[in-house]
């Protein structure tokens, strides 16, 4: 499943990346394995590359990643990636400016 979604920051922000995860009956649920999350920069090149997010204040199904920025971090579209075993879950791009 690929959801486009697009969101823009400030640089010297944390953006918070947010992924839910649904059996096939619609259902919130938790993967038997990790979730993972991979971050690219502009140029495509991974930033955060197979990171674990975290399960968002013990609730089913809700996963979350703190993505931390600064003045440096190159401005411009990001995109990110969400996995659960070998199942893409989510892309989506981020835009930093000044």
């Amino acid at each position: 499943m690929t959801i486009q979604v697009i969101t823009e920051f400030i640089a010297k922000t944390t953006v918070r990346v947010i992924a839910y995860v649904y059996d096939d009956d619609g259902a919130l649920v938790d993967p038997e394995t990790s979730i993972k999350v991979t971050i690219y920069d502009p140029a495509g090149d991974a930033e955060e590359e197979d990171e674990d997010m975290t399960q968002q204040d013990s609730t089913t199904g809700v996963y979350e990643y703190y993505f931390r920025t600064d003045a440096d971090t190159t401005k411009g579209w990001w995109r990110g990636e969400v996995a659960v075993i070998d199942v893409d879950i989510t892309n989506g791009h981020i835009q930093l400016q000044d």
